[in-house]
């Protein structure tokens, strides 16, 4: 699991609020896609795509797409008293 905070530092933050988790499930369903597509996806574009900055000296985990998966990843996010959110990238889930 990967915690990442998308607050005011992020170029798509909106001070409004609402628009935040919209764009947050946009990109979570855009980021799904294109692991889909692919077969994969690195840990360092879900950030890019949030406009998260990341630490490049940590390792860039790949999340490879199985079709046995349901989701691939999954946003959890809980909002901080800070108006930030907390976004937890959850593992894949297995078709039942």
């Amino acid at each position: 699991m990967h915690e990442i905070i998308f607050d005011r530092n992020s170029p798509y933050w909106n001070e409004g609020g609402g628009f935040n988790l919209l764009f947050l499930r946009a990109q979570e369903r855009h980021l799904n896609d294109l692991a889909k597509s692919r077969g994969y996806i690195y840990l360092n574009q879900i950030y890019e795509a949030l406009g998260v900055c990341w630490n490049p000296e940590k390792e860039n985990e790949c999340l490879k797409y199985d079709k046995n998966y349901i989701v691939q990843f999954q946003f959890e996010v809980f909002h901080e008293s800070n108006s930030s959110l907390r976004i937890f990238i959850l593992p894949s889930k297995k078709e039942s």
